[in-house]
């Protein structure tokens, strides 16, 4: 990350350096982008398309309890954007077990919180 400046880094890594108001940063599994004028943070593209499929394949296949289960383990925090994303997995998962007759997931299981994490790595209040 750099500010915009005269400095040799600008001239060493001229073909590198984006501008994160126009493309996205990647970390983590998270694509952290500016529009609006605020700061986005979803999904990546990948990881999200990764996560979906993750989860259509484990719906015919295991019990509503349990896919509730893996949603409280998805690792994502759920800001608004990534809230709207796991919503559309859910919405996703639940049309494939009534199709074959099963229990559906409840919505409760999909992470509307998110977790404070203190500096020193320590879960908050």
């Amino acid at each position: 990350m750099a500010t915009h400046g005269q400095h040799g880094f600008f001239e060493d890594e001229s073909g590198q350096v984006r501008d994160a108001r126009r493309v996205a940063v990647r970390y983590a599994g998270y694509s952290i982008s500016y529009r609006n004028q605020r700061v986005c943070v979803r999904v990546a593209v990948d990881e999200y398309a990764r996560l979906k499929a993750h989860f259509l394949e484990l719906a015919c296949r295991r019990p509503a309890s349990e896919l509730a289960g893996d949603f409280a383990q998805v690792r994502m925090q759920p800001y608004a954007p990534i809230r709207i994303q796991l919503l559309n997995i859910w919405r996703a998962v639940n049309r494939t077990p009534r199709i074959a007759g099963l229990e559906a997931v409840p919505i409760e299981s999909v992470p509307w919180k998110r977790r404070i994490v203190l500096p020193s790595g320590e879960i908050g209040a």
